[in-house]
């Protein structure tokens, strides 16, 4: 274990991983959402739990993505 290399990465490319990793996360959610809604919204009820849900989520994810970019 001693003789394994270290993999040390700069701080600059470890939060761009994460930005990326936000965008493909925020990105994947809003295809299945748009996905699902499409498909099975029926009725005003769970069209409004379903955009309360979507707007819970990315809100959070999109504040995270803009922290990640300030920390470059």
């Amino acid at each position: 274990m001693e003789n394994l290399p270290h993999l040390i990465l700069p701080t600059k490319t470890i939060v761009t991983l994460v930005f990326y990793l936000f965008l493909i996360v925020y990105a994947t959610f809003t295809v299945v959402f748009y996905y699902h809604w499409q498909n099975y919204s029926m009725n005003k009820g769970a069209t409004t739990a379903t955009h309360i849900a979507y707007f819970g989520i990315t809100i959070p994810l999109l504040a995270l993505m803009g922290l990640s970019l300030l920390a470059l």
